[in-house]
């Protein structure tokens, strides 16, 4: 309706600007967002990644405090 309503060329010519430049605005608002969205993945992925270290670590000396009291036990006991 609205293109009823532009009589002149130039009229014509700053709606298709206008459309235009609020087509490509809206084009790098959606990149700009994608962007975004993989770095906060990538943040997420090694955040999961260092925790999963983090508790691998934890373990590995869960296991060897463990292995020390039973060799402890045993040279008690024996």
């Amino acid at each position: 309706m609205l293109i009823n309503v532009i009589n002149s060329p130039l009229e014509k010519g700053i709606v298709a600007t206008i459309v235009l430049g609020l087509t490509i605005i809206i084009s790098q608002n959606i990149r700009r967002s994608r962007i975004a969205a993989l770095k906060r993945a990538e943040q997420r992925r090694l955040r999961a990644e260092e925790q999963a270290r983090r508790e691998e670590e934890r373990r590995q000396k869960q296991e060897a405090f463990r292995q020390a009291q039973l060799e402890a036990a045993k040279k008690y006991l024996d």
